[in-house]
């Protein structure tokens, strides 16, 4: 009669840590959230003046604050704008 022993291990069998991965995970979705825009500058006239950007790039400074351009609310003066309320 064959009898097969088995050898039971006194360590005990916890799961490896999560907090590597957690990390790893945390820098992907990191790269995918846009970044805060800057602080408002306090001496920048308000509105924009964009002429070529279509006030769409960061260098708009309604853009970059997450307003749209308002000629009548912020003074912009800019030039074949889509960075406006949709009818």
């Amino acid at each position: 009669s064959s009898s097969s022993s088995s050898s039971s291990s006194s360590s005990s069998s916890n799961p490896p840590s999560s907090a590597p991965l957690q990390s790893q995970c945390l820098q992907i979705l990191s790269s995918f959230i846009p970044p805060d825009p800057p602080p408002p500058n306090p001496t920048a006239k308000p509105g924009c003046t964009c002429k070529k950007s279509l006030c769409l790039k960061l260098y708009c400074q309604c853009f970059a604050a997450r307003r749209f351009c308002s000629a009548s609310v912020s003074g912009c003066k800019c030039v074949s704008c889509h960075n406006y309320t949709p009818p």
